[in-house]
């Protein structure tokens, strides 16, 4: 009876480690996708040289991944030059330890 008891338990265990782990595991790529989606806004808006377009077209797409993007843009009055600052703020959630926290990835533009 007591291998009984001690089977089940050892299954009941293995089982919320491996929930437990594939909720971190999930979380963690969500993360990624949130840091790989604020390099590609940096570089298209780039690439477009702040094309206002682009920007909103960014935002756009952001809005359809439940990420926020706040694009602020500046001109250097000498020079002419533009430049800027791109956040991207996603939640990263890990619903089996009740875990939501909203992170920003800040990148510049130049």
């Amino acid at each position: 009876m007591s291998g009984v008891f001690k089977t089940f338990s050892g299954l009941f265990f293995l089982m919320v480690l491996m929930v437990a782990g594939l909720s971190l595991f999930f979380a963690s790529i969500d993360a990624a996708n949130a840091d790989s989606f604020a390099m590609s806004v940096t570089d298209r808006i780039r690439a477009s040289y702040f094309d206002k377009g682009v920007i909103e077209a960014c935002r756009q797409e952001a809005g359809d991944k439940n990420y926020g993007l706040a694009v602020q843009l500046y001109k250097d009055e000498t020079t002419g030059e533009c430049y800027g600052i791109t956040d991207v703020s996603y939640v990263y959630r890990v619903p089996v330890f009740g875990v939501s926290h909203t992170f920003h990835v800040t990148s510049e533009l130049y």
